[in-house]
């Protein structure tokens, strides 16, 4: 599974990040996977591929598939992807440990000092023309 042309856009209400989603698999079609916010939290996120990294890692074990990121990815999140596979693995049955390809790593722009637990909830709708 690649996942490349990120694109970042603002606009007055919202921002968005987008990027395009690839798999190895011919029956999947190409497809485009995108987030917004509300722009007054436009600052919290990173120009990074970080999000498309935690968003598209669990179908990547799904269907068994090496997740390339052309994008930059934070290295501390790409460190910390083995112990997520494992956790992955035994909450969803049928996952696969894949390996993780990025093209570039970075330490992140901006940190927050302190300790923190962040918990992310979400509903992924993909959409294709089979």
């Amino acid at each position: 599974m690649k996942v490349d042309l990120f694109r970042f856009s603002d606009h007055k209400d919202y921002r968005e990040i987008s990027a395009r989603v690839t798999c190895e698999r011919t029956e999947v079609a190409p497809f485009e996977c995108w987030i917004r916010f509300p722009a007054r939290y436009r600052d919290c996120l990173a120009d990074s591929a970080d999000t498309f990294l935690a968003m598209m890692l669990l179908p990547a074990m799904m269907l068994g598939e090496t997740l390339r990121i052309e994008g930059p990815v934070t290295a501390q999140l790409l460190r910390n992807c083995a112990r997520l596979q494992e956790i992955y693995r035994r909450w969803v049955p049928g996952s696969q440990i894949v390996r993780i390809l990025v093209s570039e790593t970075r330490e992140p722009a901006n940190t927050v000092a302190g300790k923190g637990v962040g918990c992310f909830c979400s509903v992924v709708s993909i959409r294709s023309t089979l």
